[in-house]
């Protein structure tokens, strides 16, 4: 459920905390107020995706139209988009398409965390040296991969990683003309950074906020840059005004890959105000699950709890100021009164807060313990399996050097291979269940009435359910699914095709309710 109205609450609340200064409160102000329309930001930007997307046989500046819409907004859709861009790339034989598409490509793993993929994809295209825009854009997707390695590989490698991102925006910067451009500011104060220049670094980013070519992203962009050197400068005041100019392009643009937002949240909460953080990370939290960003949620999971666990603790310091007050102030029966009344609504407050808490610790027990049993599974299992196969060849060694040759031809070719694949596929269903035990209820419901999936009275899944369920995983190579299903590419579309013909669903609607489908420990979202 969304949780822009707490955020729009919670400005005020942080203020019996600690106060805000006026121009932070404006600020704020005009955060909370874009949170409120945030639904209809996303609302236009899903109307002007679903006119392109109408478009039938789509060219390949609409599809780049699309990837554009979706590369900040949906990571699924956007790789869609990036790699129906180099098919498109591939059957015309044009050469630039490709390899800008590939660069299409690499940013979409980049924003999803797959630094690695995005590397080896980067290192295989090639630029022509008379394409001047070609490799200037790559120029800046290697700058941005070699960021994303400085910030998650630790110190012991940023360093060497910060001087090749630096060398790829002074290749783009000495390539880029005129020198009144976006993309040009841009790099010199990517460039100044390095130099520890913050003052020319702020000039620069401000001047690309006046190109016309500059896009609402791109201006979330520099805003959120002109806030980084501020912050190097030690002015936090000017750094948080930009991290939330930065948030606020966002949430107008629907750019879900973001980390302004999560900034400011971190801001508030390192200053005390530990209510607006809540609020303001949890809808950091619920962009990056839309988006598709395992990475960001992984950071804004580490910070949520002790948020959380803060304003617990801070309910509770407030409550014992307020039944002491309560106390001094008894003789009074109108200030007893209201005293009561408050003392009543914060232990309120405190039993939600703990009883969050305390779910949230139980989920963790339990998925830790799931974690641990089915990681003990599995090695039983393929120790089992190798076992075997150790029994196998001693069989087989034994018939060799007893020159019992016929009796090795006796031995049946891969005799306990339809037992193991069931074994394998009892265990699979168990272990998935385990994880998602309403999930065949839930798909069921996305299927039209009489038309659901009825498993055997002694199965718990079967093969349609199973597609689906490495679907819901995150298994999307239908080559792979093939492989762990021992079917061929073909019937595994055979299947799929089938199953989604008995839904009233869209294909994007159907596979979006899929992936909402909750495990153990979550509730559902639709």
């Amino acid at each position: 459920m969304k949780n822009h109205i707490f955020a729009v609450l919670c400005a005020a609340l942080c203020l019996a905390v600690q106060p805000l200064c006026a121009a932070l409160q404006d600020d704020l102000r005009l955060l909370d107020n874009a949170l409120a329309q945030k639904q209809q930001f996303d609302r236009q930007k899903e109307e002007r995706i679903h006119a392109l997307e109408a478009r039938q046989p789509l060219t390949f500046a609409e599809v780049q139209q699309l990837f554009d819409e979706y590369k900040s907004y949906n990571y699924d859709r956007g790789k869609h988009y990036a790699d129906m861009l180099v098919q498109y790339a591939e059957q015309s034989g044009d050469a630039r398409q490709l390899y800008e598409a590939q660069c299409d490509q690499v940013f979409a793993l980049l924003s999803a965390g797959l630094f690695k993929e995005g590397y080896d994809l980067l290192q295989s295209i090639h630029i022509p040296a008379e394409d001047t825009l070609g490799r200037v854009n790559y120029y800046i997707i290697s700058a941005r991969l070699m960021l994303d390695l400085a910030v998650y590989s630790g110190e012991k490698y940023a360093t060497a990683y910060h001087a090749e991102q630096r060398r790829n925006y002074e290749q783009a910067t000495a390539l880029l003309t005129p020198k009144d451009t976006f993309l040009y500011n841009y790099c010199m104060a990517a460039v100044a950074e390095f130099e520890g220049d913050w003052t020319g670094s702020i000039t620069h980013h401000r001047r690309s906020l006046k190109s016309s070519a500059a896009s609402p992203h791109d201006t979330a962009v520099a805003y959120s840059s002109i806030a980084f050197a501020y912050q190097q400068m030690g002015d936090r005041n000017m750094m948080m005004h930009y991290n939330i100019l930065s948030a606020v392009a966002d949430i107008r643009s629907s750019t879900k890959e973001t980390i302004s937002l999560r900034r400011v949240a971190q801001t508030l909460y390192e200053d005390g105000n530990l209510s607006p953080a809540a609020g303001y990370i949890r809808e950091a939290k619920e962009d990056a699950e839309f988006y598709g960003a395992r990475h960001r949620e992984m950071e804004l999971m580490q910070i949520l709890p002790i948020i959380d666990a803060e304003n617990a603790k801070l309910l509770q310091s407030q409550n014992r100021r307020i039944l002491g007050w309560v106390i001094v102030s008894f003789v009074f029966l109108l200030i007893t009164l209201a005293a009561v009344f408050l003392l009543y609504r914060r232990m309120r407050q405190i039993r939600a807060a703990r009883a969050t808490i305390e779910e949230m610790n139980s989920s963790l027990l339990v998925a830790n313990r799931l974690k641990e049993e089915y990681i003990g599974t599995a090695l039983c299992w393929q120790s089992q399996y190798l076992g075997e196969m150790e029994r196998y060849q001693q069989m087989v060694r034994k018939r060799i050097q007893e020159k019992r040759y016929d009796d090795i031809l006796a031995i049946p070719k891969n005799a306990d291979a339809h037992r193991q694949r069931e074994e394998f596929y009892k265990r699979f269903d168990e272990m998935f269940l385990g994880i998602f035990p309403t999930f065949v209820a839930d798909f069921n419901a996305l299927l039209r009435p009489g038309e659901q999936i009825v498993v055997k009275k002694n199965e718990l899944l079967n093969t349609e359910l199973r597609i689906f369920a490495l679907l819901r995983l995150g298994v999307t190579h239908s080559e792979v699914i093939a492989q762990v299903l021992d079917h061929n590419i073909t019937t595994i579309y055979t299947y799929k095709t089938k199953v989604k013909s008995r839904s009233d669903l869209s294909n994007d609607e159907f596979f979006r309710r899929l992936m909402l489908i909750p495990s153990f420990a979550a509730g559902k979202k639709y």
